[in-house]
């Protein structure tokens, strides 16, 4: 594993764990939840990375067009509202 991918990974579990800290949701949803935008981020990576980026500069980006932590989970707590509950049917 190249060196700066160690750094990558430490910045996309940062943003995930600020993320999770402004969900409203229980842990299973919010794991599922985690683990899709985990999924989403590293493809985003991966399309910087074939851009000729380095791995630094692709996750950096990557994070930049999610957007900020706290409004992305302000959005998803909206979408998600009711979400696995007898409300969302």
């Amino acid at each position: 594993m190249p060196p700066d991918s160690t750094n990558g990974d430490d910045a996309i579990d940062r943003y995930l764990s600020q993320l999770a800290s402004h969900l409203n949701m229980n842990r299973q949803q919010q794991r599922q939840l985690l683990d899709e935008m985990h999924a989403h981020l590293q493809d985003a990576v991966d399309a910087h990375l074939a851009r000729g980026f380095d791995a630094a500069s692709s996750v950096e980006r990557a994070l930049a067009q999610f957007g900020p932590a706290d409004q992305i989970a302000g959005e998803l707590n909206s979408v998600h509202a009711g979400w696995g509950t007898t409300d969302a049917i």
